[in-house]
């Protein structure tokens, strides 16, 4: 038995324009999020720390590194990794001390870019960009005060100019003479090494490389540090 066909009801001018609208307005709420969504990628992406400073945690040979454990030195079977800090020079560029990544070790997000091992200034490219510090053209002198770049807050005076020290390196029985170092008031560790210290001015004075006996601070003045850079 043959079934008679239905009339499809037509479709007039009105419902094709109302059609029309709702398509139309689908892709653009459709590609107005996609577009949004890349938008706030990008910002996310360009990001960059607002602190100067940035804490690095170095991993050495066949060592893995334990966040949980905050201790300057992570030694044991498993993991073997240093603590310290970098100071933003340029957007992408930081500067430390040579022996906060030691030879063979490696610091994510960051890689060597030039190094005088002989005054123990190491500058590193980073994946992360920071607010950078300019450095100054004058070395800090007695009585100074300075500040921790990072913060802001007051760090110590300066106790003596173009001192020398013979310090140990880390993980090493090695032993090496720096020259032209000043003394900052205050306690600080192995752990603070790299911290920059800037003048009232924000501009870099110098960075901690070693430590006194009764823990006070040695700083790679600036003018060694302006004649690594350049």
């Amino acid at each position: 038995m043959r079934e008679k066909c239905k009339k499809q009801p037509s479709v007039n001018s009105h419902q094709l324009t109302a059609i029309t609208k709702i398509v139309f307005l689908f892709f653009v709420v459709f590609f107005s999020g996609c577009e949004n969504s890349d938008q706030k990628k990008t910002v996310l992406e360009d990001q960059c720390l607002p602190s100067a400073e940035i804490q690095i945690i170095a991993t050495l040979p066949g060592g893995k590194v334990d966040l949980s454990e905050p201790e300057i030195f992570q030694e044991s079977s498993e993991k073997k990794s240093l603590q310290s800090f970098g100071i933003y020079v340029e957007k992408n560029l930081v500067l430390t001390v040579a022996h906060a990544i030691p030879k063979g070790a490696s610091a994510q997000g960051l890689s060597r870019k030039k190094e005088d091992a002989e005054n123990e200034l190491l500058l590193l490219s980073s994946k992360i960009c920071g607010a950078p510090v300019s450095v100054s053209s004058k070395n800090p002198v007695e009585e100074e005060a300075l500040f921790f770049c990072g913060s802001g807050a007051v760090a110590g005076k300066v106790e003596e100019a173009d001192l020398t020290s013979y310090s140990k390196k880390p993980f090493s029985d090695s032993t090496k003479s720096l020259e032209g170092l000043v003394k900052i008031s205050g306690k600080y560790s192995l752990g603070d090494s790299g911290r920059g210290f800037c003048n009232k001015k924000g501009e870099l004075a110098g960075i901690l490389v070693a430590v006194t006996e009764k823990d006070e601070g040695l700083l790679i003045p600036s003018n060694q540090v302006l004649e690594f850079l350049n």
